[in-house]
């Protein structure tokens, strides 16, 4: 016996018609997401692309301005820093601006030492010091007040007060010994630029 495998053209419609439904609902589940994915892409790459423009925009805008405004902000933090060759310089001159304060104050002082400097990056390094000092309690605030008050960028780290001699008589009491650390910002020459 011999079997036929052709079909009646009704029935190879509705095979055609089915294999193009299930290749549909294939290309459907595995194809949209992909060009969605790949549409996603291609939008967020547009928009990184438009935000750049409105950068570049904004720069050749601002053009002069912009770099006029930038220039000021730059001298006016440049003026609150010690600028100076070295750190030793840079500590030398916050030991005379300290010292200038201090005496402004109505403290005396006894003495500075420099705690070190940090290592310059860019060219900004940390400068700090250690200053004793003699005063009474009106000298302290005010020397505080004057720090803060003060041009250049100084922090007042620690702070440490003591009767001056511990027996004095009465009268003696406000002379205080105090200890101040104060930390500052040096711009350096850059080693990269001198290299």
């Amino acid at each position: 016996m011999k079997v036929s495998l052709s079909l009646a053209p009704r029935d190879r419609r509705s095979v055609l018609f089915g294999i193009s439904v299930i290749g549909s609902l294939l290309l459907g589940a595995r194809g949209i997401p992909a060009v969605r994915t790949m549409e996603t892409r291609q939008l967020t790459r547009l928009d990184a692309l438009r935000l750049q423009s409105r950068l570049l925009d904004a720069a050749v805008d601002g053009g002069p301005k912009g770099l006029e405004e930038r220039r000021r902000a730059h001298d006016a933090l440049r003026g609150r820093c010690f600028v100076a060759g070295s750190p030793a310089e840079a500590t030398t001159a916050l030991v005379q601006r300290v010292s200038a304060i201090a005496e402004f104050a109505g403290a005396s002082v006894r003495g500075a030492s420099p705690l070190g400097a940090s290592l310059a990056t860019d060219g900004i390094s940390r400068i700090a010091i250690r200053v004793s000092l003699t005063g009474n309690a009106n000298a302290l605030l005010e020397l505080l007040r004057e720090l803060d008050a003060d041009t250049a960028l100084l922090s007042v780290q620690e702070v440490s007060v003591a009767q001056a001699d511990p027996t004095a008589a009465t009268a003696e009491l406000e002379h205080l010994r105090i200890e101040i650390t104060i930390a500052a910002i040096a711009l350096l020459p850059d080693p990269r630029s001198e290299a």
